[in-house]
């Protein structure tokens, strides 16, 4: 926070900014680089809100489902590999910036300026394409190269203070060669972490007293330099936008391949508005046929959103035919659906025979005693463990002992 603060001093007591100069102030490039930095942090950010949503989804879908399992791939993914996902957002961004008419970095577009190559003599020239792809290489390989170098001089530094206290002796030839590259990475490593931040504030220094054009070492090594944009960069970049004007269509494509596809889209339209008519009448067709079925007669042009099919009323079945040979033993049932057809009063204890016909449970259980196990009416095969008893609310109830059928 106090090197922050002294910097920020540095910089409002800065002489050296100059609005008519095409080079950007030391102030600007200050700007740019801590508009780079949150850009980095942005899209670090960006990724952990995705492993968050993916790791919740996976919580709430169910155990073994296919978006629990998608859920969880996704997430180890993006967990595992964050930095070089991070590595190719950047890349791409910065290539696409880089190639655009802005030739700059999308932190050094929002400040006006844009990058050139510079020559030996002082002479500036447009960046070329090689150029812009080399930066973006360099701006995005490098940040992600120099956090794996601090996590593996953490992650080796922190082992080797762990392994120190059961230091064996008796080691193999190979482990102790490997522990002797380890030591010279951790001893070796501060210096070169050291060395490169002090080239960067060297370049950054010199470019505030006015001795070098370039703000960063990647410049320098590059052949570039950023500088504000003028009027002419304004002009050139209209004139090359009205160059990539695209003509219209029909000067591009001959007149009978136009016509060819005029008449292919009019037919695939015809045929579409075709197949879908046929499609909706075969629909009507169903649900007429099962209107039908139903005995709901609406109309068939009714739309398929507002049908419902209606209650469906089941007739009952029909009274098994007789036999033709029982007919003299038959009894006629009487019109009044209330009486057994045997006693011809209102029946007590109602029951049903096999076939369906209801009788005084007395007199059916005595008829079946008497003319055999056969409806009265139907003449059906009617046992005594077939008789089904009834409940009807208005007929009488009487307690009667059972009736022993084996008596004559």
């Amino acid at each position: 926070m106090a090197s922050d603060l002294a910097a920020v001093n540095l910089l409002a007591e800065e002489s050296t900014i100059d609005p008519s100069s095409t080079l950007p102030s030391f102030l600007e490039m200050k700007l740019v680089q801590e508009t780079a930095h949150a850009g980095r942090k942005a899209v670090h950010s960006s990724i952990d809100v995705v492993v968050e949503k993916c790791e919740h989804a996976m919580r709430n879908y169910p155990v073994g489902s296919l978006r629990q399992k998608l859920a969880k791939s996704l997430s180890q993914i993006f967990r595992r590999y964050q930095a070089e996902l991070e590595m190719v957002v950047h890349y791409s961004i910065e290539r696409h910036y880089l190639l655009s008419s802005a030739n700059s970095l999308l932190s050094e577009s929002l400040y006006g300026l844009r990058r050139s190559k510079i020559s030996g003599n002082g002479s500036i020239s447009p960046m070329n394409k090689s150029d812009g792809i080399r930066a973006a290489l360099i701006l995005s390989i490098w940040p992600f190269l120099k956090s794996r170098l601090d996590n593996c001089y953490e992650y080796e530094r922190s082992k080797r203070d762990d392994e120190q206290a059961n230091a064996n002796e008796d080691r193999p030839i190979v482990s102790q060669i490997f522990e002797k590259n380890r030591s010279m990475f951790i001893y070796l490593y501060p210096f070169l972490h050291l060395s490169h931040d002090g080239v960067k504030l060297a370049y950054q220094f010199a470019y505030l007293i006015g001795k070098s054009v370039h703000f960063d070492p990647t410049l320098h090594a590059l052949g570039l330099v950023v500088r504000r944009i003028t009027k002419q960069d304004i002009d050139n970049s209209d004139r090359a936008q009205q160059k990539r004007v695209m003509p219209p269509l029909e000067n591009q494509i001959p007149q009978h391949i136009v016509t060819r596809l005029k008449k292919a889209a009019a037919v695939g339209i015809a045929s579409a508005l075709m197949v879908g008519w046929l499609g909706n009448f075969r629909q009507e067709l169903i649900r007429s046929r099962r209107r039908l079925v139903l005995n709901n007669e609406s109309p068939i042009g009714s739309s398929s959103g507002d049908y419902k099919a209606s209650e469906v009323v089941v007739p009952p079945p029909p009274t098994p035919r007789p036999p033709l040979n029982d007919a003299e033993e038959r009894i006629e049932p009487p019109r009044n659906k209330t009486l057994c057809p045997i006693c011809l009063q209102k029946r007590v204890n109602p029951v049903a025979s096999s076939s369906g016909n209801v009788f005084c449970y007395k007199c059916l259980v005595m008829h079946i005693r008497e003319k055999g196990p056969k409806c009265p009416v139907t003449s059906v095969q009617c046992e005594r463990s077939q008789i089904v008893q009834l409940y009807e609310p208005n007929a009488v109830t009487i307690t009667t002992p059972d009736i022993d059928t084996n008596n004559n």
